[in-house]
């Protein structure tokens, strides 16, 4: 995307969507549309999925995608809940995840995100 693009009602609506999937553990379940307009039973659903622990996961698939965009909406809102959400998932973990070739390692008490964790 675009940096503009995270201005826009359109996703900052996304953004939403993915702190509301964001499980308790700080990860997300996989297969999940971040981008879909949801009915008001769906976020239903997904509040009480919250705390499913069996539904998270930290793979490639299911973190680096929801963390990158959390990061790029921060940057571009300056919205505290975006940041906060991303620290969430940092803070219960000091992982390294692989992506390819290129890896992004948060480290436990990490305390800003910067362009170059968004940069692959």
């Amino acid at each position: 995307f675009d940096d503009a693009f995270f201005k826009t009602p359109e996703a900052i609506r996304i953004a939403d969507n993915v702190l509301l999937y964001q499980q308790i553990t700080g990860g997300w379940p996989k297969n999940i549309y971040m981008a879909a307009e949801l009915t008001d039973q769906e976020r239903k659903d997904a509040l009480k999925m919250k705390e499913n622990v069996n539904l998270s996961t930290i793979d490639n698939r299911a973190t680096i995608t929801e963390m990158n965009y959390l990061a790029r909406i921060y940057l571009a809102t300056q919205d505290e809940k975006y940041k906060d959400a991303f620290l969430n998932i940092s803070s219960k973990h000091n992982m390294k995840m692989e992506v390819g070739h290129n890896s992004i390692h948060v480290p436990k008490g990490i305390t800003s995100i910067s362009h170059t964790m968004m940069t692959p």
